[in-house]
């Protein structure tokens, strides 16, 4: 008799472990919407090495090598939001730095030191009014036109709906389920809007859930090939690994790198040349968040 109920509480325990594994196989995410006071303190770095090809008629005429690193830490302060996205906030730029290599061949390549850019230690105010993007200093004067670019390119997606919150909204996934994703959310993933068109396949394969300083996050493999058979795409065969926050479709960090490559032929039918590049790039991406206390 003993032994028939250790035997039972065996299978019970056995039965409940079961089904607690197959609980949290399945998560469903949901998208928690901006609010003044948000504050995501983000780190990006980006590196990108090519070697630079110039042929005409077969022959090798011009060979380069390239090297461009590029990092930043800034800091985004939501001050106002809308219906459906936030409308203004200030960027904080503590770190914005480029670094250029340039050789004849990796043996002759010499590192320089990076090149801090203009918007390094300063803030800015970001103001989303439809289409437009208002890009002032804090006291409303206005920045010199080359600090206006650099924000505006970092901040291109500030105050639209967000695809990648937008995508996993409410959506059910289960550990190991690959799903494939639209094209469009690349940009917003990595900031490349001139290779949207290029991509021909972008999926995440959900490999773990897990907590990360006490929020639940997913972790996914990601897969994104850029291979566009039409002459002069950019092409690309990347590799990594996204992490989502699971309560609120915020992207904690991305991970991506492997080989890139891009074709153009320029020129008279008589005299065409062909500029033809080939390397590796390296993205990586972490955010942290907090909010400002009233």
């Amino acid at each position: 008799m003993c032994l028939h109920r250790k035997t039972l509480t065996l299978l019970i325990t056995t039965v409940f472990l079961m089904n607690s594994a197959n609980a949290i196989e399945t998560i469903v995410f949901s998208k928690r919407p901006a609010q003044p006071g948000d504050i995501s303190i983000q780190t990006i770095e980006c590196d990108l090495d090519m070697r630079l090809l110039i042929r005409q008629s077969g022959q090798v005429v011009q060979a380069q090598n390239q090297s461009i690193g590029r990092k930043q830490l800034r800091e985004l302060t939501i001050l106002n939001v809308g219906p459906n996205a936030p409308i203004q906030a200030q960027v904080q730029y503590d770190e914005s730095s480029v670094a250029l290599k340039t050789a004849e061949s990796s043996q002759d390549a010499t590192a320089q030191p990076p090149t801090p850019q203009p918007v390094t230690g300063k803030s800015y105010l970001v103001v989303r009014e439809g289409n437009a993007l208002t890009i002032t200093y804090p006291n409303g004067t206005e920045p010199p036109a080359l600090e206006k670019e650099i924000v505006r390119q970092n901040m291109e997606s500030f105050g639209l709906p967000n695809p990648i919150a937008n995508f996993f909204d409410q959506r059910q996934i289960r550990v190991g389920e690959t799903v494939r994703l639209p094209t469009q959310v690349a940009r917003e993933l990595l900031g490349f809007p001139d290779t949207v068109k290029n991509i021909t396949q972008f999926q995440l394969r959900l490999s773990e859930v897990k907590k990360i300083e006490d929020r639940q996050c997913a972790i996914f493999d990601i897969r994104l090939i850029a291979n566009n058979a039409e002459e002069n795409s950019l092409k690309m065969d990347l590799a990594g690994s996204l992490i989502l926050e699971v309560g609120t479709c915020r992207t904690v960090a991305v991970i991506l790198n492997g080989p890139v490559g891009a074709s153009e032929t320029h020129g008279p039918a008589a005299g065409q040349f062909e500029v033809a590049s080939e390397g590796t790039i390296r993205v990586a991406v972490h955010a942290d968040y907090t909010t400002k206390s009233r």
